[in-house]
């Protein structure tokens, strides 16, 4: 199996959306599918079932519930769950672009252990960055993220693609943050301090 994708979900109705645009951005690349929620309907049990029986790739699908934030849904997916060398999570309320995942995990596959993949994204409405997107993810184009320790050149990822084996050893996130990309600044952060990039 290639990637492990886990999606923290609490808008249901969304997220056939999402999941029905995975196959074309993986390829031929093989998946498993971890969906964290606080609790399934039986009309998105049944939906969900049936998207995994018509998805020769997907090898694997789990339900589980949580009712914790995203950041703890996240972090007890990769602890418990996640079985392939390389995962990512994705938002309920995105899509995924044609051939877009598959080329993440050609990247990081070739990449070291501690290396990860910044999963860019956009975002529309009031307070969206206006800037070329590379520079959205460079830490000192964030006012919050200007702190004593974070070097000017540090990135972040507000969606990542990672090394399992990485992940773990370094424990996760810290879901002492409340909001996840907190949690996710910090993880990028450590993993640069140890020596590690993040590519685009």
């Amino acid at each position: 199996m290639d990637l492990s994708i886990v999606v923290p979900s609490i808008r249901h109705e969304i997220l056939p959306r999402l999941l029905e645009s995975i196959p074309a951005s993986l390829g031929d690349k093989t998946w498993e599918l971890i969906v964290v929620s606080p609790e399934f309907s039986d009309d998105i049990h049944e939906w969900l079932t049936a998207f995994q029986a018509e998805q020769s790739g997907l090898v694997r699908f789990q339900l589980v519930e949580d009712r914790g934030s995203p950041a703890r849904c996240l972090q007890r997916a990769v602890a418990e769950h996640v079985h392939a060398p390389i995962f990512t999570w994705l938002t309920d309320d995105g899509i995924v672009r044609e051939g877009a995942l598959g080329r993440c995990v050609d990247l990081l596959s070739g990449a070291k252990l501690n290396d990860g993949i910044v999963v860019k994204y956009t975002e529309e409405g009031p307070g969206t960055f206006t800037g070329a997107l590379d520079e959205y993810y460079v830490a000192k184009n964030h006012e919050a993220n200007r702190q004593p320790g974070i070097p000017d050149h540090f990135k972040t990822a507000p969606v990542g693609m990672f090394w399992t084996k990485y992940w773990r050893l370094m424990g996760g996130i810290d879901c002492r943050f409340d909001h996840i990309n907190m949690n996710i600044h910090d993880f990028c952060y450590r993993l640069q301090h140890d020596g590690g990039e993040l590519h685009y």
